[in-house]
């Protein structure tokens, strides 16, 4: 009598057991985003949205740095094209008696995955008569290719040569920044 009483007690004492711990269940594997993706459908959504500052700060701590992250500049490519020959283009010098060329410039801040956020656009145009340059012009262009980028213009110019020179040297800076929210104004600026 005393064993039955204890394999009741025993088997009491499993039931209680199995009741009370939780068991793992082999369930399918749930369907998970990586980073990257999760990040770009995110940016699309803000990109949609009416006021995409008031639709960042309604999200998560976790989606606003995966945000952050994925809208934060790491690194700048740059595209040097060859000089060619052109045709005064619209007539921007109307007395030009000469061979004239342009070349352009391709900047494009990246992200971490390699997304281009902006790009940054310097072309220069020059005219010669075979000894001096003639006409000398050169014009930027700054883009922004995702939300929250902005352009603010070009910041610094400077040209040593040109007009009645052999040579010209041409700098031109713009300026770009991530402005999530007004409340915390712009970071993560780049002056390409």
């Amino acid at each position: 009598m005393r064993s039955l009483w204890r394999r009741r007690t025993a088997l009491l004492v499993f039931a209680l057991f199995l009741a009370v711990v939780p068991m793992p269940v082999a369930a399918a594997n749930p369907v998970t985003t990586a980073p990257r993706e999760r990040a770009e459908q995110i940016v699309a959504a803000l990109a949609q949205a009416g006021d995409p500052a008031q639709a960042f700060q309604q999200l998560s701590a976790e989606e606003q740095q995966l945000v952050r992250d994925y809208l934060s500049m790491e690194r700048t490519t740059i595209t040097i094209g060859r000089p060619a020959a052109v045709s005064n283009p619209r007539n921007q010098f109307a007395s030009t008696t000469g061979i004239c060329w342009e070349v352009g410039v391709l900047l494009v801040g990246r992200n971490a995955f390699g997304v281009a956020l902006w790009e940054y656009n310097v072309v220069l145009f020059w005219c010669s008569d075979g000894a001096t340059i003639i006409n000398y012009s050169s014009r930027s262009r700054g883009s922004v290719l995702m939300p929250f980028w902005q352009f603010f213009g070009d910041i610094a110019q400077n040209t040593v040569g040109g007009n009645g020179y052999n040579f010209v040297r041409h700098f031109r800076q713009g300026h770009f920044a991530l402005c999530l929210t007004s409340q915390f104004g712009c970071v993560n600026h780049s002056y390409p």
